[in-house]
């Protein structure tokens, strides 16, 4: 599907609008709508590889959106649902199941690699690989738990997790798409 995002092509330069191909959703993954993002200073840290980020990059890690499409296997949302994004974590390691995912022992391989958990990318333009992935998403992960986008989700503000659970994982996303455990 063609979407609109903030594309970065080389260390510390622009953010410039295209539009590229974006993958169907998998079926551990969703797509959202975007009604809401941001940038921070993570996102300019990444666009000047301050982080080991491949570039073509789409970064983005803020954001709240409309779940427009669900893969086979999700089950915590559904189109329709507002959702507010988050990064993505393992939610098996001891850090997650104690409600600490912002310590998740493979938090920057999921959300610094530029690419799904398996390598592969979400989005291209033409021939040209496009990297995202960015938190998980180049946007971010649903959240049905409290924890909101930069300094919440580290801990300043962080209320925790009324819901009994970690919330959603995985995510990914393009400015429209995010990825969430199936069960």
């Amino acid at each position: 599907m063609k979407i609109k995002a903030a594309v970065v092509h080389k260390k510390g330069g622009p953010f410039v609008i295209e539009e590229l191909e974006l993958d169907e959703p998998r079926a551990d993954e969703v797509l959202v709508r975007m009604t809401a993002s941001g940038l921070c200073h993570t996102d300019l840290a990444g666009r000047d590889q301050l982080l080991p980020l491949a570039h073509s990059g789409v970064f983005g890690h803020e954001g709240a959106g409309v779940v427009e499409k669900v893969g086979s296997d999700v089950k915590k949302v559904q189109p329709g649902d507002h959702v507010v994004m988050s990064y993505l974590y393992c939610g098996v390691c001891p850090a997650c199941k104690s409600g600490a995912p912002g310590r998740c022992v493979d938090f920057f391989a999921l959300n610094f690699s530029g690419a799904r958990a398996d390598g592969s990318l979400t989005m291209r333009k033409g021939k040209e690989k496009i990297h995202g992935s960015f938190f998980g998403q180049s946007g971010c992960r649903p959240s049905l738990d409290d924890r909101l986008a930069c300094g919440a989700l580290f801990g300043g503000g962080d209320v925790g997790d009324s819901h009994g659970g970690p919330g959603l994982r995985g995510q990914r996303h393009s400015t429209s798409r995010s990825a969430v455990s199936s069960s």
